[in-house]
């Protein structure tokens, strides 16, 4: 990100896809040097931080040409307990939960604040998907997943479709997409799934939509960065 800030050139970014991401099973230390959750600094943190580093080039792109995708997951419905300052400083499986609503909190608050001046914020679910995400589960588990679960080309259907469909995210829009076909109304207060279909634009959970707890979580956020460098 320092290497694109410091060029002074007229080159500016139009796509970020911000998907890095640890499972609740990953096996590395559980906090940053920062003493962060590291599922939440990785999840989350590290996909607000880099964006607001890259702001200013996406700025400088013609405007309605810009697009954000947030990787998110259908687990962001299952979080019981929300705040965030309940989860960056614990250690619990409850912080992979609460990192995929963080996303779509800050998704939806970059679409408030930025859509006008022409950039796009998309959230998206890649689905059930098997990837080197799973690898420090059983054997077992692991089998099962690889046949259960869609392929990485399958997950990416969602974040291909933010990224090229133009007509996602007009006049400031709230966009989620997920991988598969479901009821409207299951997934509007369950978020269950049932056939895979490449993309769909679905309601996300209630909760998601809460614009205080988004506008809260946007200022904690920052005063974390305090901790790596200031950000206007």
């Amino acid at each position: 990100a320092k290497n694109i800030i410091n060029v002074k050139s007229k080159h500016y970014i139009q796509l970020l896809i911000n998907n890095a991401g640890l499972s609740p099973y990953s096996q590395l230390k559980t906090f940053s040097k920062q003493n962060y959750n590291m599922i939440f600094q990785v999840n989350y943190l590290a996909h607000f931080y880099l964006t607001q580093l890259l702001l200013p080039k996406m700025l400088q792109a013609p405007k309605n040409t810009v697009r954000i995708v947030n990787v998110s997951s259908v687990m962001h419905r299952y979080v019981n307990r929300y705040h965030f300052s309940q989860h960056y400083n614990v250690d619990h499986r409850g912080s992979y939960s609460g990192s995929k609503l963080y996303n779509i909190y800050f998704t939806y608050e970059m679409q408030r604040r930025y859509a006008k001046q022409g950039i796009i914020s998309i959230a998206v679910s890649p689905g059930g998907v098997y990837t080197q995400i799973w690898r420090n589960t059983s054997s077992i588990i692991n089998k099962m997943f690889q046949y259960l679960l869609l392929t990485a080309k399958q997950g990416a259907s969602t974040s291909i479709k933010a990224c090229t469909d133009t007509s996602l995210g007009k006049d400031g829009e709230l966009v989620y997409l997920c991988p598969y076909w479901m009821n409207k109304c299951c997934a509007k207060y369950t978020g269950l799934y049932s056939i895979y279909c490449q993309w769909n634009k679905v309601h996300s959970s209630i909760k998601s939509y809460n614009v205080q707890q988004a506008q809260e979580l946007w200022s904690f956020s920052l005063s974390l960065l305090e901790n790596y460098q200031s950000i206007n």
